[in-house]
C-alpha cells in the first residue's frame, strides 16, 4: 500500500513540474510545444507512467526536448538514477537476469522483460 501511495504521489508531483507552455527557449532558440507523450519509468516505488510535454525547434533537423526528462535526469532512461545505481551494483556481482530477478523481489512492483536487457545496457551517471 505504501508503494502505491509513493507511485501516486510521485506521478502527481511530476505532473505539477511539467509546466504547460506554448513554447520554451533552449540555448537562445525558441522551441514550440509539439505533443504530450507517456513513458514508463522504473522507480523505487515500482513502475509509473509519466506524461511529459515535448517541444521542438523550427526546421526539419531541429532537435526535440522534453524539459521534465531533463529536470529529472531521465533523458534516454527507463530507470531512475537510484534504481539504476542498484542495478549497476548488482551487475558487479550477478548476471543481468539475476539482477532483474533481484529487483523484481526488491521493488514493490512486478517487472516485465526486457528489464534484463535494459539493465545490461544501462550506464549509471553521477555516482
Amino acid at each position: 500500500m505504501l508503494a502505491s501511495i509513493g507511485r501516486d504521489a510521485l506521478t502527481e508531483l511530476l505532473k505539477e513540474q511539467d509546466v504547460a507552455s506554448p513554447s520554451i527557449e533552449i540555448g537562445g532558440h525558441r522551441a514550440r510545444f509539439r505533443e504530450s507523450s507517456e513513458r514508463e519509468w522504473l522507480t523505487a516505488f515500482g513502475k509509473i507512467t509519466v506524461s511529459r510535454r515535448a517541444y521542438r525547434g523550427d526546421g526539419p533537423s531541429a532537435p526535440s526536448v522534453v524539459p521534465l526528462d531533463q529536470a529529472c535526469g531521465m533523458t534516454g532512461r527507463f530507470m531512475t538514477p537510484d534504481v539504476e545505481a542498484m542495478a549497476a551494483i548488482g551487475m558487479a556481482m550477478l548476471t543481468a537476469n539475476e539482477v532483474s530477478l533481484l529487483l523484481a523481489k526488491t521493488l514493490p512492483h512486478k517487472l516485465r522483460e526486457p528489464v534484463a536487457q535494459t539493465i545490461d545496457h544501462s550506464t549509471p551517471i553521477g555516482w
